[in-house]
C-alpha cells in the first residue's frame, strides 16, 4: 500500500459508521476458530514477525518485563513486535514505577498487538483499564483475539475504540477517566497527524499523567511521507521539552526497516521513543478550532 492508498484508506475509515466510538464484538467479526487469522482479517502475512531477539538480556529474570516476555515467547501466534525489547521494557517499568498514579492505559495505534501484549499484562497486574484505539478495525480485531488467547479474561478490562486520538478525545472518553491516564502513541507518523494527536493531548491534559511516543528517531526518503514525529511533538510542546529517552538509540543510520513503501531510516544518535509527563511540560500550541 502506497502513501496515496494509505491516505485514501484513512478517509474511508473516517466515514465509517463505527468511527469515533467504542466497537462491540458485533462490529468486529471475530474468527476464533480460523486457522489463519491474518488471512481472515485481510492482513498480509509479511506484516507479522517476531522481534523479541535480545529481550533476554534485559533481565533481572524476576522482573515484570521478564515474566511478560516469557509468556509472549511461548505463545503460538504470529507476533508483530514493531519496537525494540528495550522499548517494551521501558513502558512496563514506567507503568510499575507509577503504580497508583496511572489508572488507565490508552494505546493509540495497535497494529498487530506487539505493544498491546505487554500493556495488557501490565493492566492485569496493576488493575488498570486498557483502551485500544486504531483507525483500522482489522488491526483492532486481530489484536483483541491475540489478547484473548494470551490472557483469557482480558475482555474484562480491555475495550476497543475505532478511531484516532483526536476522535477519542472528541468523544469525551477522557472525561470518563479518573485522572491519571497513560497514553502510548504509535499511530500515524505524518507530521500533521502527530501535531493533531499532541493538540488532543493538550486538550485532555487534565486527565493524562504521561505519554510515550514511538519512532521519534525515524525519517523517510520520501518527503511526501512527512515523517517528522519528534518535530511534530516539539511544534506543540516547544523545543525545551522535558522528556526521558526510551528504547534504543542507534549509533548510525539504519535503513533495513520492513516498511518499503515509505522508505524509512533511523537518524543517528536519536532515541527510538520519548516518555514525558505532562506536569513537567507546557503546551505552546493548542488552537481552539477542532481538527478533523
Amino acid at each position: 500500500m502506497g502513501i496515496a492508498d494509505e491516505l485514501r484508506f484513512v478517509r474511508e475509515m473516517r466515514a465509517a459508521a463505527t468511527f469515533g466510538r467504542f466497537v462491540s464484538l458485533n462490529d468486529i467479526a471475530l474468527h476464533r476458530d480460523s486457522p489463519d487469522l491474518l488471512e481472515k482479517y485481510g492482513i498480509p502475512a509479511a506484516a507479522a514477525h517476531r522481534g523479541l531477539a535480545g529481550g533476554r538480556r534485559l533481565l533481572p529474570r524476576r522482573s515484570a518485563f521478564a515474566r511478560y516476555s516469557a509468556r509472549i515467547r511461548t505463545h503460538p501466534w504470529m507476533l508483530a513486535e514493531q519496537c525494540s525489547p528495550k522499548y517494551y521494557r521501558d513502558l512496563v517499568r514506567h507503568l510499575h514505577t507509577k503504580r497508583g498514579r496511572i489508572r488507565r492505559i490508552v494505546e493509540v495505534g495497535v497494529f498487530l498487538g506487539g505493544a498491546s501484549a505487554y500493556l495488557a499484562q501490565a493492566a492485569e497486574d496493576l488493575g488498570l483499564e486498557l483502551h485500544l484505539a486504531d483507525i483500522n478495525p482489522a488491526y483492532l480485531g486481530y489484536t483483541y483475539e491475540r489478547l484473548l488467547s494470551l490472557l483469557p479474561g482480558s475482555d474484562r478490562f480491555v475495550r476497543l475504540f475505532h478511531g484516532d486520538f483526536p476522535s477519542y478525545v472528541a468523544a469525551d472518553q477522557m472525561l470518563e477517566s479518573p485522572q491519571g491516564s497513560f497514553v502510548q502513541f504509535d499511530a500515524s507518523h505524518r507530521f500533521p497527524d502527530v501535531v493533531a494527536d499532541m493538540v488532543a493531548v493538550c486538550r485532555a491534559r487534565k486527565w493524562i499523567h504521561s505519554l510515550a511516543i514511538q519512532d521519534t528517531h525515524l525519517r523517510s526518503d520520501l518527503i511526501e511521507a512527512e515523517v517528522f514525529v519528534d518535530m511534530a511533538v516539539q511544534a506543540v510542546f516547544g523545543t525545551r521539552l522535558r522528556y526521558r529517552s526510551i528504547g534504543i538509540t542507534t549509533p548510525g543510520e539504519r535503513r533495513n526497516i520492513p516498511t518499503p513503501h515509505w522508505r524509512p531510516f533511523t537518524r543517528p544518535r536519536a532515541p527510538e521513543g520519548i516518555l514525558l509527563e505532562l506536569a513537567k511540560n507546557r503546551c505552546h500550541y493548542a488552537p481552539r478550532a477542532s481538527h478533523g
